[in-house]
């Protein structure tokens, strides 16, 4: 028990020190502060810009795909179907003798 006469002394002499310490610690933290001051508020600048640089673009985006869709209904109201433009031709099996043998002698070529 007679160790905890030794904090009493101790106690009293730590608080001065921690005083000066919360003081200086204080100090950097203010300082730390005033400097980053000027880059806060460039950064606020930044961000304002930023945002203001997106609201265009979304209007830009917004106003193309009102174009695109409008393109895409005018094509397809003034355009006739693909079948009509483009008929396919009638392939009938007469080709198909032809094809195999040309491909034969295709074979027939590489091979020899």
């Amino acid at each position: 028990m007679g160790w905890v006469w030794v904090l009493i002394p101790l106690t009293a002499l730590s608080i001065p020190i921690i005083a000066i310490l919360s003081s200086m610690f204080e100090k950097i933290i203010k300082a730390q502060q005033q400097q980053a001051g000027p880059v806060i508020e460039e950064l606020t600048a930044d961000l304002a810009a930023l945002r203001e640089q997106n609201q265009r673009y979304e209007q830009r985006i917004t106003n193309l795909e009102e174009v695109v869709i409008a393109q895409v209904e005018y094509n397809q109201q003034s355009l006739p179907a693909a079948d009509e433009r483009y008929p396919m031709p009638d392939l009938g099996t007469s080709n198909e003798g032809k094809n195999g043998e040309k491909i034969a002698s295709m074979i027939k070529q590489l091979k020899g």
